[in-house]
């Protein structure tokens, strides 16, 4: 059997740096600001979480993410905000990493031509 993780996204995913500001959807009022994306995609956003431990599969969280202009080329919004889902979380030597996945609603807002 192999080590290679599945690969669960139907989108392409994007290599981004940035920062994503996240709160939990439920009785919360701590953003976590300081996460940085490892990738997008238009289905959710990879992350490495500024503290460990502080989601689970299974919460919903808002969250919220500018795109540089340097990544445009291959991922053509500059501002990701709404609510989604922590689908899946992954611990290694690097730290915990999360999946998450959007909702319907999510608002992708695209760059101007």
């Amino acid at each position: 059997m192999s080590n290679v993780p599945l690969e669960m996204r139907h989108a392409k995913r994007v290599p981004v740096t940035t920062l994503i500001s996240l709160r939990k959807a439920m009785n919360s009022d701590k953003v976590d600001a300081q996460s940085t994306v490892i990738n997008v995609s238009m289905a959710g956003v990879y992350f490495k979480p500024s503290e460990k431990d502080l989601y689970q599969v299974g919460d919903s969280v808002i969250c919220m993410a500018s795109i540089g202009p340097e990544h445009r080329r291959n991922f053509p919004f500059v501002r990701i905000a709404g609510k989604a889902r922590v689908v899946r979380i992954d611990e290694g030597a690097q730290g915990q990493a999360i999946a998450l996945s959007f909702a319907d609603d999510i608002t992708l807002l695209a760059a101007c031509p």
